[in-house]
């Protein structure tokens, strides 16, 4: 038996336990309880049913049946649970008792007999057993987050497209031994990145972004960027105006921002708002909260300069994304069309768009 057997196996299942939580994260809490028809799961119904299990798989793991009596299996596919906070306290609760049990056995253990449903298996068998279980239903939760985001879902893993670039950033470096699921597990804290200005060198990088950007859109046939502006670029560059997130030396999002807009704003612009404009993340790091960075970011910025807004626009057309600023807090404050004016970079040129507006709390 591998010597690094248990902590391979931990790793794997908190690795599920985080693709199903990033999953959540994206969805809104009525959608947690949406069926795709009466023979299907929900999201909430899987976290129920895996909670059961978990509960009655790992308690006592070693000394009693895997299959509790006082267990209800057939009531964990009903709607049991209501509301957001307390399905995130069961689905918590079955993942303690799971990853508690498997932190305190030995490989002395793994040979032992246990039983589910007085069926005996070796303590290997049966950890097998729950690593093939739980990432099929982990898998379905996945599966029903990409239909409830549609276009606006953020990939888990490597997006669409970028097989190339993920392979190529890999085989750049030295040969190791680590298991797979660290790069994802160990990712960087949120306080670990830096937020400073763009600069010229950035140029092709930058560059790249939006080509890649409007690849995806063209290639999804989405509602975006159909071509960007260079000219533009260098001059919010010179004017710092424009910023980038840098993470373990590498660029994984750029954005640009304004104090005043009278072009889009017009009547409502009365110099109080910062204006974010053109989030444009690096595609091997999406999925992972580039825009809140952002937003987060804006709102010390705001504060700051003692201002009252955040606000920015979005395509009228894509009612998902205007969905998803929704959830840090932006009201849609209506739509304009906008001008060809040259103070517009020419993606903005007579464009529909949706104002979205942050208030700031005093």
């Amino acid at each position: 038996m591998d010597p690094n057997y248990l902590s391979s196996v931990i790793k794997q299942f908190e690795y599920y336990k985080m693709l199903a939580e990033k999953t959540m994260e994206q969805v809104n809490e009525p959608d947690l309880f949406w069926q795709y028809n009466t023979e299907s799961n929900s999201i909430a119904i899987i976290i129920q049913h895996l909670s059961g299990n978990m509960l009655s798989r790992w308690t006592d793991f070693l000394l009693s049946d895997g299959e509790k009596e006082g267990r209800n299996r057939d009531n964990e596919f009903n709607h049991t649970i209501q509301d957001k906070e307390q399905l995130m306290a069961s689905w918590n609760a079955g993942w303690d008792c799971l990853l508690t049990t498997l932190s305190k056995l030995t490989d002395e253990d793994l040979s032992k007999i246990i039983y589910i449903r007085n069926q005996g298996h070796t303590v290997t068998e049966a950890i097998n057993r729950q690593l093939a279980h739980y990432p099929y239903h982990i898998g379905q939760i996945v599966f029903m987050g990409k239909m409830l985001r549609n276009e606006q879902w953020e990939s888990l893993s490597i997006p669409k497209g970028n097989s190339e670039q993920y392979n190529t950033q890999k085989f750049a470096t030295e040969k190791s031994r680590i298991h797979f699921t660290e790069e994802y597990l160990q990712q960087a804290p949120s306080s670990n990145y830096q937020i400073e200005n763009t600069t010229i060198d950035d140029l092709e990088l930058i560059y790249w972004f939006f080509e890649e950007a409007i690849h995806y859109i063209n290639k999804n046939k989405y509602v975006g960027w159909t071509t960007y502006d260079k000219n533009f670029i260098q001059w919010e560059i010179e004017n710092q105006l424009q910023y980038k997130i840098i993470q373990d030396d590498t660029i994984i999002c750029i954005f640009s921002v304004c104090y005043a807009d009278e072009q889009i704003w017009r009547e409502r612009e009365k110099g109080d708002a910062i204006y974010l404009h053109r989030i444009v993340v690096n595609p091997a790091f999406k999925g992972q909260k580039q825009v809140e960075k952002v937003i987060n970011w804006a709102q010390k910025n705001a504060q700051e300069k003692q201002l009252g807004y955040i606000r920015m626009d979005t395509w009228v057309a894509n009612t998902n994304i205007i969905d998803y600023y929704k959830k840090f807090g932006f009201n849609h404050m209506g739509d304009y069309t906008t001008s060809n004016s040259s103070e517009l970079p020419i993606q903005h040129h007579n464009l529909q768009v949706a104002l979205l507006e942050l208030e700031l709390k005093k």
